[in-house]
């Protein structure tokens, strides 16, 4: 009888183990699984954030340019009214001016809507590279967990086969 009894209670404790660890591995899993979403919801929300400040400041950018070429307009004006007392060159040169202007403040409200979708890919883009490799990782991990948990297991089996042989 005490025999059967420390055999019980060795196999039950080592089953206890195993259950205990396949817990904890689980427990582990989902924290990490949470953190990792917890994560990616963090870069998520900045990125956004990025994007939107890079939004705004186009349109504010844009704004500038509208204001910028609604002055060049007014002067413009002025340059008509003081280039009919002047000579027929004076106004094809203030229109010239005025082309250039326009032209140039074109040129860089796209070159930073350009900017502001480039920084917005590249931060969208680092922010699903970092959730792939968590997510290997957390995989890698349960994989490892799940492993020892079959071998604790299958050390127990074995144990049990040597124990259960007649004295």
């Amino acid at each position: 009888m005490g025999v059967k009894n420390f055999i019980t209670d060795l196999f039950g404790k080592a089953k206890e183990t195993a259950s205990e660890a396949i817990d904890k591995a689980e427990d582990l899993a989902a924290k990490a699984t949470a953190e990792l979403k917890e994560t990616a919801s963090e870069l998520k929300d900045k990125a956004e954030i990025g994007l939107e400040k890079a939004k705004e400041w186009s349109a504010e950018a844009i704004e500038e340019a509208k204001e910028t070429a609604g002055e060049l307009k007014d002067k413009a004006s002025v340059g008509y009214d003081k280039a009919k007392e002047w000579t027929a060159e004076a106004i094809v040169e203030a229109k010239e001016t005025a082309g250039e202007i326009t032209a140039k403040t074109t040129s860089l409200a796209g070159a930073a809507i350009d900017k502001a979708k480039e920084f917005g890919s590249e931060v969208i883009d680092e922010t699903k590279e970092f959730a792939n490799k968590a997510t290997e990782k957390v995989s890698e991990i349960a994989g490892e967990i799940k492993d020892k948990g079959a071998e604790l297991m299958s050390d127990d089996d074995a144990s049990k086969k040597d124990d259960s042989k007649p004295v």
